[in-house]
């Protein structure tokens, strides 16, 4: 993320709760219709690091838009 956009004070609010992004594990890309699959590991809570978690997100591109 491009900290120069974004207001200074909202910044400095979103590095007080220590923010990780999530990390993609694996792409797999579809050669029927284009789409883009991502299995994201998201960040464990320092209070609970057993609860990790895995997340999926689709791409589906469509003529105007993905």
């Amino acid at each position: 993320m491009d900290d120069r956009s974004l207001p200074s004070a909202l910044v400095e609010e979103i590095a007080r709760f220590g923010f990780e992004p999530p990390v993609v594990r694996e792409t797999r890309h579809s050669e029927v219709d284009g789409a883009v699959k991502l299995l994201v590991a998201l960040p464990r809570p320092s209070s609970e690091p057993e609860r990790a978690a895995d997340a999926e997100a689709v791409l589906i591109p469509e003529a105007a838009r993905a």
